[in-house]
Order: C-alpha cells, then sequence, then structure tokens
C-alpha cells in the first residue's frame, strides 16, 4: 500500500511538473512571443494607437515570430534602411522572399528603396552588396531616374510639377511598381523642406493645376496625405530639417519612456523606504 501511494505522489508530481511546463511555454508565447502580432490584429487597439506604435508592434512580430502574409504592406510604407539591413542579413540566396507563406518581403524591399529588383533573392543581395552604403533617400531617387523621373536630392520647386505629373499617371507601368513609385514621390514632396500644400498650389499655379494630369496628381496626393499625414513620424524621409509635429508639447518628456522608468523607481523607492521605516517603529523595544 505504502508503495502504491508512493508511486501516486510520483506520478501527480510528474503530471503537475508537465502542467508548469506547458503553462510556461504556452505563456511564453502567448504574452511575450505572440503579444504584436495579437495587438496589430485587434480593430479596437488599432484604432487607439498610432502608425508609428502599429509599425513598431508590426516590426516586433516579424523580429520575433517572422513575416506574415500582411506585413508586406506596413513595412513598405514605413519600413528604413535599418530594418530592410535586419531583413537583407537574414536571407540567403534561394530563399523564398516572394510567396504569400514568407510575407511577399520583396515587394515590401520594393517599395522601401524604390528599386525593381525583381522577386529573387540572389538579386536583392546583389543589389545590396552594391548599394549598402547608401541612404534610403539615395536609393528611392535612384528608383526615380531609372524610372524617367528626374528630380533633385534634396528636392527642389522645380520636382513639384513633374512629381505631381507623375502622381496622376494610370497606367504605363506595371500597377505594383506604379504604385511604389508614386508613394515615394508623394514622400518626396511631404517630407521635402518645399512645405508643399495642394491648395497653396492651385492658387499660387492656377494655369499648370487647369492640367487634367497636374488634378490628378493633386487628388492622389490628397488620398496619400490621408492615409499617411505629416503628423506620423514613421515612413518619414530625411530630405530637409526633419521635424516632430509634436515638438511644441512641452509635457511630453513626463511620458517617455525613460522618465516614466525614473518615476516608478522613484515611487518604489520611497514607498520600500517608507515601509520599513514604519516596520521598525512596530518592532518592540527589547525589554530592559
Amino acid at each position: 500500500m505504502k508503495r502504491i501511494l508512493k508511486r501516486w505522489r510520483v506520478a501527480v508530481r510528474i503530471v503537475a511538473a508537465l502542467l508548469l511546463l506547458a503553462a510556461g511555454v504556452i505563456g511564453f508565447f502567448w504574452f511575450y512571443q505572440m503579444a504584436p502580432w495579437l495587438r496589430t490584429q485587434n480593430p479596437d487597439w488599432v484604432r487607439q494607437h498610432s502608425a508609428e506604435a502599429y509599425w513598431h508592434e508590426v516590426r516586433k512580430s516579424i523580429q520575433r515570430w517572422g513575416w506574415t502574409h500582411d506585413d508586406f504592406g506596413p513595412a513598405g510604407d514605413y519600413g528604413d534602411k535599418e530594418f530592410l539591413t535586419w531583413a537583407l542579413v537574414r536571407i540567403r540566396p534561394g530563399d523564398d522572399i516572394s510567396s504569400c507563406f514568407v510575407g511577399h518581403q520583396s515587394s515590401a524591399f520594393a517599395r522601401i528603396t524604390n528599386q525593381s529588383i525583381g522577386r529573387e533573392a540572389a538579386a536583392w543581395l546583389e543589389w545590396w552588396d552594391r548599394n549598402q552604403a547608401e541612404s534610403q533617400e539615395e536609393w528611392i531617387w535612384d528608383g526615380f531616374d531609372k524610372a524617367g523621373i528626374h528630380v533633385s536630392l534634396p528636392p527642389t520647386e522645380a520636382d513639384v510639377i513633374p512629381l505631381l505629373e507623375f502622381l496622376g499617371k494610370e497606367d504605363g507601368l506595371d500597377s505594383y511598381r506604379l504604385s511604389d513609385l508614386q508613394y515615394n514621390a508623394f514622400r518626396w514632396l511631404r517630407d521635402s523642406d518645399l512645405d508643399f500644400e495642394p491648395l497653396e498650389f492651385v492658387f499660387a499655379h492656377s494655369a499648370d493645376a487647369a492640367r487634367p494630369e497636374i488634378q490628378a496628381g493633386l487628388l492622389r496626393y490628397r488620398r496619400y496625405e490621408r492615409s499617411y499625414p505629416i503628423k506620423e513620424t514613421v515612413g518619414r524621409l530625411c530630405l530637409g530639417a526633419v521635424t516632430d509635429w509634436y515638438d511644441g508639447w512641452y509635457f511630453w518628456r513626463f511620458t517617455h519612456p525613460d522618465e516614466k522608468l525614473r518615476m516608478n523607481a522613484l515611487i518604489v523607492a520611497l514607498f520600500v523606504v517608507g515601509t520599513a521605516l514604519m516596520l521598525c517603529t512596530l518592532r518592540k523595544s527589547p525589554s530592559r
């Protein structure tokens, strides 16, 4: 009887240990590994957060969990040279970078760089070997030049008309290639020091604004502007004096993660010291 009881206790302990291990593994994946992906799949969370917060979680999800099908969208729209470097150093010639199963990575690479390199990992790695020393803005400028769109780096007033004409195009290129170039044409205007504003352009250049292709370009610029407003800090190109829309908010510093950490540490320290002192006063004094 004692032997059976002893074995029963051992079996229960093994089952308990396995349950605890399973809880730990599931908890790790659910609360850490998959947490960024779960946030970005929650419509309420997305509505309540900025594009910067959304991209931050998508990037964490890609880096922890790997690419999912729709990640190429935000990665292409908001990815920068740092993210592209992280992505390209992890692929090898022959890797699949274009299918649904790997998140159409090549599409994201094309939008980030404004380059039409193709769908093969080897081609992108060869391009990276030649161009990794350049900035994202130089990649985008080169992509424009290859497509016959001649603009300046940094942008000048002379670039406005050609970019608006191109934004108004409807055909003539592969639809994905056209979309990438037009998105970057929009950013070339939005992020420059030209302070481009469509309505001001119409009043200042009424003759040009009357042309159908310019009107189409202005309308497409406004559609992009609604989706990617200037106040969002992600996806911004360094084409001039880069400023944060929130720079004028004086009290933002108190919500900065470093400041919040310091304040939390101060509160905990005060609580611990105060509690310790209170406990010291409650201790009975030794009898004499």
